[in-house]
């Protein structure tokens, strides 16, 4: 072996020396290959590196640049300039790593990642590279192999600040909520004044409800930097989650002002705020919607906002467009259609087709809280109703919590049969992971809507668990749904940008209720939306004891409730219960042909939720 790799660090060596620096490498990367941990070929490669980075990298000041770009989120032109680098640099991995972080803003992770290799197949300990093949995972939802990129990041660039928050966004997307946080407070230590730390970390700290430091942090930014567009952004979204409308709008303003480009910020300002015919910001909107340097999630919340703008003028025909538009760049991103969703289902009903194994005993520890699961259809009233429940003072509020799917696909089902093993694996998992959570109370809910697809495992390997289903009239929730600019970039919500898939979700959704509820009888309750409305006490009574929970006025002060709400409805639960937003569709009637279609446009829909109840495959 000694001779091998002598001659071949002579050859590259040699090569090097006549200025074939391409074939040199060639050879060390051939070298390391085969053995990783050769010191020599390290360091040979190292000082082939720097020697060719003084003819074959970029300079400084251009990298710079594009790198101000892509923190300004001007993803065309940074990609723009990152490939002309390419052509004139091509043996240098700094343009591929650009190239790769422009592709991730412009919504297209598969090529991004393709960059990113390539740059990692320069120089294998290229920092960049690895953030950014971090990045590339991260936007498809594979954030436990983009926190290993993260880390061979921060392996070559210690306490990196965009590494750093990008591996807190990954921590906190895999619910590591205390984990994320720790991160961002090293970094800031090492980075005492970097404004993107400090953002991020008031992010989480927002989303954690430790709205006090983050208020605070924000107060201090904004007395140092009162133009900072970003900053006021999220002083913005920090009041909209804790009620204060008027507030929020103020700060989103002034925000405009500054950066009147942010697509993100439209979006925020459109949820907070009722356009009024004639204000100065519709023609700053529509200036936006003409540009050609967007990527098409930027181009969705201009068009969501626009239709928002619509809607509160009266424009009907228009703002129905403009959501059609809206929901359609969404959909270039992928897609759950109807006949996808429905074989999952179909799937899961095999399972529990065949013979299944004896609930769990239904043994806890008392520091972990006991679930109570608020499921629904999105925009069915969930929200609502946990802040209801929430507000009882033995509840933590869970909000969505990404724990349960998780926990079953780490059981590794297939078609079953389904065993205590799998059961126990189940349990494990979403108990250690509530356990975390709790501050003592006797319960916490969980209101991920998709859990509704696993509630049979929920009532196997979780027997003490309470479910509240939501049930409100299909056409508003359909309805709802269609203007509804959710944030989540996954497939699991792609159902939500076509009004045929919608309705086809629906229909397949009443259907598995149907199926759990033949399965499992009495052990859902049904919370009739338009009913909890009108009579909201009575049917709180209902909940409560359902859940095993004894009468708190306070339910019926939800809107009181200071937590921090972070869904599409934060506003709606800060006021009291209203009735009549179930008859609003009725106003786009004339749009809603497949809701028609499937429901009708009667006073009370067509009840096709019990003409699924007990029908099989």
């Amino acid at each position: 072996m000694a001779s091998f790799l002598q001659s071949y660090l002579s050859r590259a060596e040699r090569l090097a020396k006549e200025g074939d620096t391409d074939k040199s490498a060639a050879v060390l990367r051939e070298i390391l290959d085969k053995y990783p941990g050769n010191r020599r070929a390290k360091e040979a490669m190292k000082a082939l590196q720097e020697l060719r980075s003084s003819v074959y990298a970029p300079p400084v000041e251009a990298v710079a640049q594009v790198r101000q770009m892509i923190d300004w989120e001007q993803w065309k032109p940074a990609l723009e300039v990152a490939d002309r680098m390419i052509a004139r640099w091509p043996a240098s991995p700094i343009p591929l790593a650009l190239r790769a972080r422009a592709l991730v803003g412009l919504g297209r992770p598969v090529p991004a990642a393709e960059a990113a290799a390539k740059a990692l197949a320069i120089d294998s300990d290229f920092g960049p590279g690895a953030l950014a093949l971090g990045l590339s995972l991260a936007a498809r939802n594979m954030h436990r192999d983009a926190i290993t990129c993260y880390v061979d990041s921060l392996r070559v660039q210690p306490g990196d600040i965009d590494t750093s928050v990008a591996m807190a966004n990954s921590l906190f997307a895999l619910m590591h909520f205390e984990t994320a946080i720790n991160v961002l407070r090293e970094a800031l230590g090492l980075h005492p004044d970097a404004v993107k730390i400090k953002l991020c970390l008031i992010d989480k700290l927002i989303e954690t409800d430790e709205t006090e430091e983050a208020r605070q942090m924000l107060e201090n930014l904004l007395a140092k930097d009162p133009q900072n567009g970003a900053a006021l952004n999220k002083m913005a979204v920090l009041c909209v989650a804790q009620g204060n409308r008027a507030e929020a709008v103020g700060y989103y303003e002034r925000a405009l002002r500054l950066i009147p480009g942010s697509a993100t910020l439209w979006s925020n300002y459109s949820h907070a705020h009722t356009f009024t015919e004639g204000q100065p910001e519709l023609a700053v909107l529509d200036a936006q919607l003409t540009r050609d340097d967007l990527n098409d999630f930027d181009r969705a919340r201009l068009w969501f906002a626009k239709g928002k703008a619509c809607h509160d003028t009266g424009q009907r025909d228009a703002a129905f467009a403009a959501w059609t538009k809206g929901n359609a760049y969404r959909r270039t991103a992928g897609r759950l259609g109807g006949t996808e969703n429905a074989e999952q289902m179909a799937k899961i009903r095999r399972v529990f087709d065949k013979p299944l194994p004896a609930p769990l005993p239904a043994t806890r520890s008392p520091d972990v809280p006991r679930p109570i699961f608020v499921l629904g259809m999105p925009r069915s009233g969930t929200t609502l109703t946990e802040q209801i429940i929430g507000s009882h003072p033995e509840v933590h509020p869970g909000d969505e919590l990404n724990l349960l799917a998780p926990a079953v696909n780490r059981a590794r089902i297939d078609e079953g049969p389904l065993t205590t093993d799998h059961l126990e694996t189940i349990r494990t998992g979403y108990l250690a992971g509530i356990g975390a959570l709790g501050k003592g109370e006797r319960a916490i809910t969980d209101k991920m809507p998709f859990n509704y697809r696993i509630i049979g495992h929920i009532l196997l390997a979780l027997p003490e668990a309470k479910i509240l289903h939501l049930k409100r009239d299909p056409r508003a929730t359909c309805w709802s749904i269609f203007r509804t600019h959710f944030t989540e970039n996954g497939r699991a919500l792609s159902f939500a940008w076509n009004l045929q898939d919608i309705v086809d979700y629906h229909l397949e959704h009443d259907r598995m209720i149907a199926y759990w509820e033949a399965m499992f009888p009495g052990r859902i309750h049904n919370v009739p939306y338009e009913a909890l409305t009108a009579d909201p006490e009575a049917h709180v009574r209902e909940m409560l004891h359902h859940v095993g929970l004894g009468w708190d006025p306070a339910c019926m002060e939800f809107h009181k409730n200071h937590r921090s709400v972070h869904t599409a409805s934060a506003m709606q639960v800060r006021q009291p219960i209203y009735t009549g937003s179930s008859e609003e569709w009725r106003r786009y009637i004339d749009h809603l042909g497949p809701v028609v279609e499937a429901w009708g446009d009667g006073p009370v829909p067509r009840d096709t939720y019990s003409a699924a109840r007990g029908r099989s495959d």
